[in-house]
């Protein structure tokens, strides 16, 4: 994906990250913001009387989950960044690759008509739905039961 549909995604919801980090578990998350929050007493906020009226509007942002677990506020794109093609969705162990599939890993667990599968071999797909058809139609992939 390039850094157009990792926006998008961002807006969707979803996690992102680049292939090329050299973090593990590093990713990208989009804080939609909130209106009129009374900040709690010992934050910066609070400590810093930011508003006359004791209250604060959070303007959206996109935040990073670094490779250490911290959690950085107000990611801001390398140019790097910016021009990459090797950006993907992140979540539930599943990736969405350059391409636009679906990759699932070994171990992955997936529902197949309500009943939870492990799989055995990486799967790849072009939708959620089609990683079902694949499941489905192709008695080779090694899944087990749950």
């Amino acid at each position: 994906m390039n850094f157009g549909q990792a926006l998008q995604a961002l807006k969707a919801g979803y996690k992102v990250a680049r292939i090329g980090w050299n973090g593990k578990g590093m990713f990208l998350i989009l804080i939609s913001g909130t209106k009129d929050v009374e900040p709690c007493e010992g934050t910066p906020y609070a400590d810093l009387a930011v508003s006359p009226q004791g209250i604060v509007t959070i303007n959206a942002h996109i935040d990073m989950k670094t490779a250490t677990g911290e959690m950085q506020p107000g990611w801001l794109a390398s140019q790097t960044d910016m021009l990459a093609e090797d950006w993907t969705i992140v979540g539930n162990e599943t990736v969405v690759n350059s391409v636009g599939e679906y990759e699932l890993p070994i171990g992955q667990i997936v529902k197949v008509d309500g009943f939870p599968f492990e799989l055995r071999e990486p799967v790849r797909a072009l939708s959620s739905q089609h990683v079902l058809d694949v499941l489905r139609a192709d008695k080779n992939i090694g899944i087990q039961a749950v």
